[in-house]
């Protein structure tokens, strides 16, 4: 027999996104620092880029079709 996941497994893949997300932002701060942006136009771009993963994350259970 197999067991049902608990409750906790369907949180874990969305603090996982968020994750991904700032990761991404700080590889992309990264990226556009080596290439010759300044370090504070760079840190705005990586702010933005959290700033709308966290949105997203806030707005989907208010999207229609969602059933929780």
């Amino acid at each position: 027999m197999r067991a049902e996941p608990g409750p906790r497994a369907c949180i874990v893949p969305g603090r996982m996104g968020f994750v991904l997300t700032i990761a991404a932002g700080l590889v992309t701060w990264i990226v556009l620092w080596a290439l010759g942006a300044k370090g504070f136009d760079a840190f705005m771009v990586t702010t933005i880029v959290i700033l709308l993963g966290a949105t997203a994350k806030l707005l989907v259970p208010y999207l229609p079709g969602r059933q929780e």
